[in-house]
């Protein structure tokens, strides 16, 4: 049982990032690595360290505003695709060679994951890697820089009605000097779901803005947009608070224009929303069903 425990608590250092090793995995050494589940700063991620890297470094340098995105400031809109990049930063000499960084989007108030997280790269500079889905970290090839290292990935909002998400992350500057003497510092961001959704929106792309008719719908309605290039392209229908009532479409399409005719599916008559996902964007329209 000892030497168990004495396993355990060998800890490797990921230039000069140190982290613990987990009961399943260890991060890797000089040669670069991610870090563990657990330590993104937020107050639900006690699984390891506290919920921080406070457990291996104990430098806590404090909260600084490393997390950015194109995020609008009105609020995310549901089904849309953003870019989230976090920068860790350090002009004290040191701490300015190697970095490392986790991140998650959570509700605040219970620490679910809120929508869903995608790398835009897996190797080189910026690389990031994802680990259970929850949380997204450095790679063993993008924690080295010259005073900072950023990182950036996509975010796809969830749907409508699961309402606010903050984004917590945790950062480590380091030296490559093998000790625990990284400054740690803490950033979190906080964003709402944009109140009117019926407003199309979309990130990293050019769009143009759906048309539904007619509406008010009775049975039959059509859906008509254009395409820049080739994309998937999903419709559903939404209640007004945010629950998926069916998907009508779903398909590979060319780029042009299209129209489809379309069958509204049997519900009550009231207030839906069609949501047109094309790719990374999505785009919504409400309509009264008859």
């Amino acid at each position: 049982m000892k030497k168990h425990l004495l396993k355990l608590s060998v800890f490797l250092t990921v230039g000069g990032i140190i982290f613990f090793a987990d009961i399943q995995s260890v991060s890797s050494r000089a040669s670069g690595g991610s870090s563990i589940a657990g330590c993104s700063g937020s107050p639900y991620d006690e699984a390891n360290n506290s919920g921080d890297c406070t457990g291996c470094h104990s430098s806590n340098k404090g909260n600084v505003k490393w997390i950015t995105s194109n995020i609008p400031v009105t609020g995310y809109y549901p089904g849309a695709t953003y870019t989230i990049t976090c920068m860790a930063q350090c002009l004290t000499s040191g701490h300015t060679s190697n970095f490392g960084f986790e991140c998650t989007p959570q509700n605040q108030s219970t620490g679910a994951l809120i929508g869903k997280l995608a790398n835009i790269t897996t190797s080189g500079a910026g690389s990031t890697t994802i680990g259970s889905t929850d949380w997204i970290t450095h790679t063993s090839s993008s924690y080295t820089g010259t005073d900072s290292t950023k990182w950036s990935f996509k975010w796809t909002a969830p749907t409508p009605g699961v309402g606010a998400v903050r984004f917590f992350g945790c950062f480590n500057c380091g030296s490559s000097d093998n000790q625990s003497s990284g400054w740690i510092f803490f950033d979190s961001v906080h964003f709402k779901q944009a109140s009117t959704v019926s407003i199309a929106q979309v990130t990293d792309a050019n769009t143009n803005e759906i048309s539904v008719y007619p509406n008010p719908i009775k049975d039959m309605f059509n859906v008509s947009y254009s395409l820049q290039e080739n994309k998937q392209v999903d419709i559903k229908v939404y209640t007004i608070d945010g629950k998926e009532v069916s998907t009508l479409s779903s398909a590979e399409q060319t780029a042009g224009d299209h129209n489809q005719s379309l069958r509204m599916p049997s519900v009550a008559p009231g207030i839906y929303l069609i949501q047109v996902i094309q790719g990374d964007q999505a785009s919504y329209k409400k309509v009264v069903v008859e």
